[in-house]
């Protein structure tokens, strides 16, 4: 199959979007006009893949990742990403292979507020992207769910047709959610908005072929619990005290994420 470019999908669908959003009114434009005005990239992390954004000075995807470790051997890259990606490997590498720049896909979600994809498989931190570095990006789409879910039905199969109806690029992220959200919106209150568009499996999801730095990060969101419980173990280890071997390590955790964040200058924001 020739490969397909997203970004170019993106801006051809436009017009689409906005007529298929201007036939709403009421909750839905303003909906739309709120994820307008808010609407971030967000990527939430594990603390692995957060320590290295911090220390490295670029996000790396699973299949940068891959090649990183298996020091530039493609055969090793493969068989890393296979092992883990799991049963998602069939599906993720027909999705990215099928694309321009699909292997330096980064992939995030439309971010308004709350706590966005914490509490998920995708980790207790989030970096929050500025707005002003987002709009400059030229490489960056939405979609209005997890795309593996929506156009990866099975290995052999993506809906092409499917997503070029779907896909928005960057100004035209507030159609993606109004669209998608049209049926909700009315009856959401809207300081429930924020977890609608963005809370466990649900989200837009945003696409970027762009190199994330963490220059570009406005502020990164950490569970609170989790945050809690490093600190207390940091603290009992300045203290003196008598510390089994998992406080220990989440002393060590708690050092290394304090050092990585201070030498970004940036802060944490609980959630």
């Amino acid at each position: 199959m020739t490969e397909l470019d997203l970004f170019v999908m993106a801006r051809e669908n436009a017009a689409h979007l906005a007529a298929e959003c201007a036939a709403h009114s009421g909750a839905v434009v303003e909906l739309a006009e709120s994820v307008m005005r808010e609407g971030r990239l967000s990527v939430t992390m594990r603390f692995k893949r957060l320590g290295d954004f911090l220390e490295g000075g670029r996000y790396l995807n699973p299949w940068e990742e891959c090649s990183r470790d298996a020091a530039g051997d493609e055969a090793k890259a493969q068989q890393l990403m296979q092992e883990r990606q799991r049963d998602y490997y069939g599906k993720r590498a027909l999705f990215d292979g099928s694309f321009f720049h699909g292997k330096n896909f980064r992939y995030g979600a439309l971010y308004t507020g709350g706590r966005a994809l914490i509490d998920t498989q995708y980790g207790p931190f989030c970096a929050v992207f500025s707005m002003n570095v987002a709009a400059s990006w030229k490489l960056i789409a939405w979609l209005p769910e997890n795309s593996l879910r929506r156009y990866v039905p099975d290995e052999h199969t993506l809906k092409v047709d499917q997503i070029k109806r779907d896909v928005g690029e960057h100004g035209s992220r507030h159609h993606v959610a109004a669209i998608k959200h049209a049926g909700d919106v009315v009856t959401c209150p809207r300081d429930e908005w924020p977890n609608m568009l963005c809370h466990g499996d649900r989200f837009i999801e945003g696409i970027v072929a762009e190199e994330l730095i963490p220059a570009d990060v406005e502020r990164i969101l950490v569970d609170t619990m989790l945050w809690n419980t490093l600190q207390d173990a940091a603290d009992a280890v300045l203290d003196g005290d008598d510390v089994d071997a998992q406080t220990q390590a989440d002393a060590d955790r708690f050092k290394e994420l304090r050092v990585g964040l201070t030498s970004r200058s940036l802060s944490e924001e609980m959630v």
